[in-house]
C-alpha cells in the first residue's frame, strides 16, 4: 500500500458568482437566436422529409423510391419537436425583452 508522506494544500475555491445584471439588449439577442432556430428547424424538417421519407426499393426495372409513411411520421415528429423548442426560445427572448422594457420604464436596476 502506498503511503502519502506529504499533503497537498488545495485552496478553498469560491463558486463562480453570477453577474449582477444581464447584458444590454439580451432579450433582443435571444429573440434573434430564436428566429434563427425557427428558420433552421423548419428548413431541416423539409430537407429531412425528402431525405429520409422516401425509402428505396429494388424492383425489376431498377430502384424505385416510394414514400414510407412511418419514416415521414418520424421525421415530422422530430421536426415539430424542434420547432416547438425553437418557438420556446423565441418567446423567452420576447418575454425578456418585455421585462427589460418594463424595467427601463420604471427605472429598476
Amino acid at each position: 500500500m502506498i503511503e502519502h508522506t506529504s499533503k497537498v494544500d488545495v485552496p478553498d475555491a469560491e463558486p463562480p458568482s453570477a453577474p449582477d445584471e444581464l447584458p444590454i439588449r439580451a432579450g433582443d439577442t435571444l429573440e434573434e437566436i430564436g428566429r434563427l432556430m425557427l428558420f433552421l428547424s423548419v428548413a431541416a424538417g423539409g430537407v429531412g422529409i425528402f431525405a429520409f421519407g422516401r425509402i428505396p426499393t429494388v424492383t425489376s426495372w431498377g430502384i424505385s423510391y416510394e414514400w414510407h409513411p412511418l419514416a415521414v411520421l418520424a421525421v415530422l415528429i422530430g421536426a415539430v419537436w424542434t420547432v416547438a423548442l425553437s418557438w420556446a426560445v423565441y418567446r423567452a427572448g420576447t418575454t425578456l425583452r418585455w421585462i427589460e422594457a418594463i424595467g427601463r420604464k420604471l427605472d429598476i436596476k
